[in-house]
């Protein structure tokens, strides 16, 4: 029985992967391509698929994942607002994925109730695009780049990634 496991090119040509042999006792080196981006700021949202986060992302097929962190905006203590929203990964020219969800306030409070929504898609591009996730409202609505709450400093809570699959 020999101590060498030979592996011939899986997944080298495309930068990530195995390639070589290994022997017991090596550590095995195997990485991913990957990239991610998040919301900036608290951004209100008003019109048709507004553009939240996105990638620039090279040939190849990927898996896609969007978060986004949703509340109502501009409230008054006297109005309670719901809003319906939509998102989508979208790749320029095709939606990837869409999902839906709502946000509601009650008419006692002047703060959002937040929600938040996920959304995973798998994208083949033939050539290098952007790919976004996007958020279309229905009323005033607006996407938080930071947890809201106590204690929230990470500025992600809105954002994409990505991780190249073949």
């Amino acid at each position: 029985m020999s101590d060498t496991v030979y592996v011939t090119n899986l997944g080298g040509a495309l930068g990530y992967g195995l390639t070589g042999g290994y022997s017991v006792g090596q550590t095995l080196a195997v990485s991913a391509t990957n990239s991610q981006n998040s919301l900036a700021s608290k951004t209100t949202v008003t019109t048709s698929y507004a553009t939240l986060a996105s990638l620039s992302l090279a040939a190849g097929t990927w898996l896609v994942i969007g978060h986004a962190s949703v509340g109502a905006d501009n409230l008054s203590a006297a109005l309670a607002q719901s809003g319906i929203f939509g998102l989508r990964l979208f790749d320029g020219t095709n939606a990837i994925a869409s999902c839906h969800g709502s946000v509601r306030t009650e008419a006692t409070t002047v703060s959002a109730q937040l929600t938040s929504a996920s959304i995973v898609g798998v994208v083949t591009l033939a050539s290098p695009a952007t790919v976004s996730l996007q958020i279309d409202g229905s009323t005033t609505l607006a996407a938080y780049h930071q947890e809201q709450g106590s204690g929230a400093t990470t500025g992600n809570a809105t954002r994409i990634s990505a991780v190249r699959i073949a």
